[in-house]
Parts: structure tokens; sequence; C-alpha cells
């Protein structure tokens, strides 16, 4: 497992596990009202294929109110963009999943 820091304007964490699956802090952190999440999907050496990979996002409650993502995608970079216009301020949690794996973040959107 590699761990990578970074120090910017705002904090990002990036975590690189065994599956090659890495998700990346979205930016910006608070956000209003739009966002975009950052993603990579790394080179599996048994099979080259990303999978299926979803992203979703979920109120503070736990509730799904979004689904940016839902399709079969390669190893590579990806970029998601989140508008979050119709929802009321918040907590939210955003889920990548991969690989059978899953990776989860929070974002917090203000008005």
């Amino acid at each position: 497992m590699r761990v990578r820091y970074r120090v910017a304007r705002w904090l990002s964490l990036a975590l690189l596990f065994a599956s090659g699956l890495e998700a990346l802090a979205q930016y910006p952190n608070p956000f209003n009202p739009s966002t975009t999440i950052d993603f990579e999907i790394g080179s599996n050496e048994a099979d080259h294929s990303g999978g299926i990979v979803t992203l979703k996002v979920f109120d503070p409650l736990g509730r799904e109110v979004a689904t940016l993502l839902s399709q079969e995608l390669g190893p590579g970079r990806y970029s998601v963009r989140f508008d979050a216009s119709g929802l009321s301020s918040g907590v939210y949690t955003y889920r990548l999943v991969a690989r059978g794996q899953a990776r989860d973040r929070v974002m917090i959107y203000l008005k």
C-alpha cells in the first residue's frame, strides 16, 4: 500500500491500495453548487479491464441522492462532475465501487 499526502489550498489525501483503485479528494471542498470528483483505476495484472464502476452520492441520513456513474471502465484516470444545486446544504458522502472494493469520501455543500 502506498500513501501519498499533498497539501495545497485544500488538503487532499490519496490512497493507492493493492487493487489499484485510487479515490482522490474532490475539489473544491466545501463546494457551491458543483464539484469535481477524480479517481483512478490502475491496471490489474490478471485482468486489464476495470470492470463495472459505480459512483453514488448519499445525504447525511444515508439516502442515495444521485448516481453519477454506473458503467464499465478500463484502467485510467477519470473525473466526474456533481451538481448539487437541487439539494440542501450539508455534509454528503460519495462512494466509489470498483473491483469489489469501495472507497467513501466526505464532501461539504454550502449554499
